[in-house]
């Protein structure tokens, strides 16, 4: 294989880049190395079909095969499935393979001046476009249960960082937050779509007064982030007043 690709440093600002692990971005590479800068033909289906430029005709086992040694099958599936999701590339399943199609391929690789260059942004966009198109209508039964996933979780960093910010500027007491995982990620994603960051504050301030929730229990257990994150029942537990401490008067009462 010959040639080159067009990378620019802006990448290392993108909200997308900064959300990949060292496999995923690998991953994201090796997709732009293997993309075709011209038209190719291929058989697809028993049809004699174009590879466009952007697009190429892989496998899950072979991107694994150019990845470094120790990449697993499971690495790559969740890499394509996240810049899927970023909207970086569309995947169309097939059984004799997938074919990848880089949106907005035309922006960042079209040859020429700038001129050119501009040209084929404009052109790009229209692509990326009808990519989107083409992918709805040709996607898996599995695909289109994805997409309709991907349009319910569509927070973005930035609202996931400003909730590990909140719990670790609000739970002082409790341990804090320090690193993002995928895990992590996508429950914070499906939380924030059932309360917004505003009742967020108000249920890590109940935990943080609550005298359970801070440890003293008689199992010396310690509320975390992820037992917040892991579904939304421990959040209206919250809420309803199931951790409050009672008060003195509270006791007398009882």
């Amino acid at each position: 294989m010959e040639g080159w690709i067009k990378l620019y440093r802006k990448l290392l600002d993108s909200t997308m880049y900064k959300s990949l692990n060292a496999t995923q971005r690998e991953i994201l590479l090796q997709c732009l190395l293997l993309a075709n800068h011209k038209p190719s033909d291929w058989i697809f289906q028993g049809k004699l079909c174009t590879c466009k430029p952007g697009q190429f005709k892989t496998s899950i086992e072979e991107i694994r095969h150019r990845c470094a040694k120790g990449t697993t099958t499971k690495q790559v599936r969740s890499a394509l499935e996240k810049l899927v999701m970023w909207r970086f590339l569309a995947s169309q399943g097939a059984k004799d393979g997938t074919i990848i199609t880089i949106l907005n391929w035309d922006a960042y690789q079209c040859e020429g001046t700038c001129e050119g260059q501009t040209k084929g942004q404009e052109e790009g966009k229209k692509r990326a476009r009808r990519g989107q198109e083409e992918g709805k209508k040709r996607a898996t039964n599995k695909n289109v249960k994805n997409d309709k996933k991907d349009k319910k979780y569509n927070k973005s960093n930035k609202d996931l960082s400003a909730l590990q910010d909140l719990w670790n500027l609000v739970c002082g007491k409790l341990s804090k937050v320090l690193e993002s995982t995928d895990s992590r990620e996508k429950k914070e994603i499906i939380r924030l779509t059932e309360r917004p960051l505003e009742e967020w504050k108000r249920v890590f301030s109940k935990m943080a007064k609550s005298d359970f929730c801070t440890g003293k229990n008689d199992r010396g257990w310690k509320a975390d982030y992820n037992w917040i994150m892991e579904n939304p029942e421990n959040s209206i537990k919250v809420l309803e007043g199931k951790y409050d401490t009672l008060t003195l008067l509270d006791q007398v009462a009882l």
